[in-house]
């Protein structure tokens, strides 16, 4: 697994007032198309935040069947990629904060079902929706949406999509199927 570190402000461990977990996903499918959710128009990776006494993989099979009505059973699952970046003031509450987010790529067949779906209600307040972007070209199209509000989530989204490349290159390997 790649680890990265995002440190500023060379926070330690002791430091933090709260640790966050999440999980986020990038489902692939046969035609080499990378799901991704829209979230009032700006693209993002689907995924959340790890509840208490779940897993990593049991919050990514919850967070894919809430947000894309995707059901998978497979649970020999593990994250290509660990981010953990550290907040002097996390969403300015003046809280010092680790945010540990677990990355996952899955080959999928199924397609996502808006009738299957259970999204909160901010979700439903934020204009979510779904869309399969061509992952050959998903760097241009990310762009294309950036803006210098989103400039951060373009970057992290950025770093994810070039280390998953990169990983997949290293291993010489294919993303199993998911069924």
């Amino acid at each position: 697994m790649i680890k990265k570190i995002i440190n500023p402000h060379n926070l330690t461990d002791d430091m933090m007032d709260d640790i966050i977990s999440r999980v986020k996903i990038l489902p692939i499918n046969q035609n080499n198309e990378i799901l991704l959710c829209k979230v009032n128009g700006i693209y993002h990776f689907i995924g959340g935040h790890i509840e208490q006494n779940e897993s990593q993989v049991e919050c990514l099979k919850r967070e894919l069947k809430e947000e894309t009505g995707i059901t998978i059973s497979n649970t020999d699952l593990s994250p290509f990629l660990l981010l953990k970046r550290y907040s002097n003031n996390y969403f300015n509450t003046n809280k010092k904060c680790l945010l540990k987010i677990y990355y996952f790529a899955l080959k999928i067949e199924e397609h996502y079902n808006i009738n299957k779906q259970s999204l909160d209600i901010q979700e439903k307040n934020n204009n979510f929706s779904l869309e399969y972007v061509d992952f050959d070209n998903v760097e241009d199209i990310l762009f294309d949406n950036m803006s210098l509000d989103n400039q951060v989530l373009f970057d992290e989204m950025m770093y994810v999509i070039n280390r998953y490349k990169e990983y997949c290159d290293c291993l010489n390997m294919k993303v199993k199927m998911i069924r």
